[in-house]
């Protein structure tokens, strides 16, 4: 095999272990920025801030809530809301869960959904 053949073949091995999924990448950001501001939302009309380690903590409370309920890796999570702080610690909850999220918005008409 030419050297060239086997260098590419390390190179592409050498990348496959360095590949990281959205949640590894989410996690070590929350775990390196766990009291910077992440999220803000409005509440009250006053805006309110959620940082890397609430978010980090509660998609993992929603991952185990989604496990003891009986959701599998690979399996749909379905969420029917509006655009909300709630969405994404659920979207990644879901992925910390090993499930797919299935987005639904408030204004999708049902032949969207």
């Amino acid at each position: 095999m030419p050297a060239e053949a086997k260098s590419s073949r390390a190179d592409v091995r050498a990348a496959a272990q360095e590949r990281r999924s959205a949640v590894d990448v989410f996690n070590q950001r929350a775990a390196t920025s766990a009291t910077r501001v992440a999220l803000r939302h409005k509440e009250r009309g006053t805006w309110k801030p959620t940082t890397w380690g609430e978010w980090a903590r509660a998609a993992r409370e929603i991952a185990g809530g989604l496990i003891e309920l009986g959701v599998r890796p690979g399996e749909r999570v379905a969420i029917l809301a509006a655009t909300r702080r709630e969405w994404v610690l659920c979207d990644v909850g879901i992925m910390m869960a090993g499930a797919v999220t299935v987005p639904i918005y408030a204004s999708n008409l049902p032949d969207q959904c």
